[in-house]
């Protein structure tokens, strides 16, 4: 099913381990060069970033994207440069993601930001693993926002400079002398405030985040009671190619709103913009070349039988 983005709305980006193994279990190496690639594809693409956590199976970020190929370029980068790192360091073949990244609009009504913003600061506690938020010892974006920081920073690692000099170090035995570190760029990933909370200062955000923090450990008081001091020291012990018995399935929603109303006007712009994709493809596979601008906005173009692609020009819609 194609993927609708409406820029200038927040918009959730997910993606899922294979499996929902643990490779995304955290470690200090691990969560640098994560933040580094997601502050690299920030800054190569231009996204404002509200929010960003990172569990041991799956990963959640909150995005205000200014175009339809913004967003799709940042999640690619994103999803592609992870994936390799932490291959690297996991030593597993292949991609970690069990799929492409699951994207899911949520309305510019107040209430449902919120409600996804609280969700997102939730994760570590609501599944009973740290007694707060701030106690995930991976990467979770509520000890930046409680401080009133707004950014994070990590290492961006030029794998190709890093390549070239390992090359050229071989050919005259001196390979020892290169080091990863020599070839690492800061990047810094800069958080940015809910849309519907852009209106406050920064101390005023930091308390409606402290807020939000506060009645999470209110709701899950029960759940926390049962975490002891060496929770942390479970999680980092954890077996990154472990998979889990049972996880977790529920279908994907077309939107987060909180209103009918609201949600039932998004669910019409999502069906606008799938039918009129479907409706393009339809003309585009039986060879009318003029369904090229037919597309919606932030479309992919189906694929093709190979002869089929030599009879028409591929180019990127408008």
């Amino acid at each position: 099913m194609p993927r609708t983005i409406l820029p200038g709305l927040l918009h959730e980006v997910t993606l899922k381990t294979f499996q929902a193994r643990f490779l995304l279990t955290p470690d200090g190496r691990l969560n640098d060069l994560v933040v580094g690639v997601l502050a690299r594809a920030q800054r190569l693409f231009g996204l404002t970033v509200c929010a960003v956590v990172v569990l041991s199976n799956h990963l959640h970020i909150l995005v205000v994207p200014d175009s339809e190929h913004a967003l799709m370029r940042f999640c690619q980068f994103a999803a592609a440069n992870i994936s390799r790192e932490v291959g690297r360091l996991r030593n597993w073949n292949g991609g970690i993601f069990r799929r492409r990244y699951s994207l899911v609009v949520v309305s510019d009504e107040p209430a449902a930001q919120v409600a996804r913003l609280r969700y997102l600061l939730s994760h570590g506690v609501k599944e009973g693993l740290v007694r707060r938020p701030q106690d995930w010892p991976g990467i979770h974006c509520v000890r930046e926002l409680l401080a009133g920081r707004f950014q994070m920073a990590g290492p961006w690692v030029d794998r190709t400079a890093l390549y070239s000099a390992l090359r050229k170090a071989r050919r005259i035995g001196r390979r020892a002398a290169v080091r990863e570190g020599d070839f690492e760029q800061l990047e810094v990933l800069h958080l940015a405030k809910l849309p519907c909370w852009a209106h406050l200062d920064d101390e005023a955000y930091r308390k409606a985040i402290a807020e939000l923090v506060d009645d999470i450990l209110l709701e899950h008081q029960e759940r926390t009671a049962t975490v002891d001091s060496r929770s942390i020291d479970r999680i980092h012990c954890q077996d990154p190619e472990h998979r889990p018995a049972s996880t977790k399935r529920s279908p994907r929603p077309l939107c987060h709103a909180a209103s009918r109303s609201e949600r039932r006007q998004l669910h019409q712009l999502l069906r606008d913009w799938i039918n009129a994709y479907y409706q393009a493809s339809r003309r585009f596979l039986c060879g009318d070349r003029t369904a090229l601008d037919a597309f919606p906005p932030g479309a992919f173009l189906p694929p093709l039988a190979l002869g089929s692609r030599f009879a028409l020009p591929m180019t990127a819609p408008p």
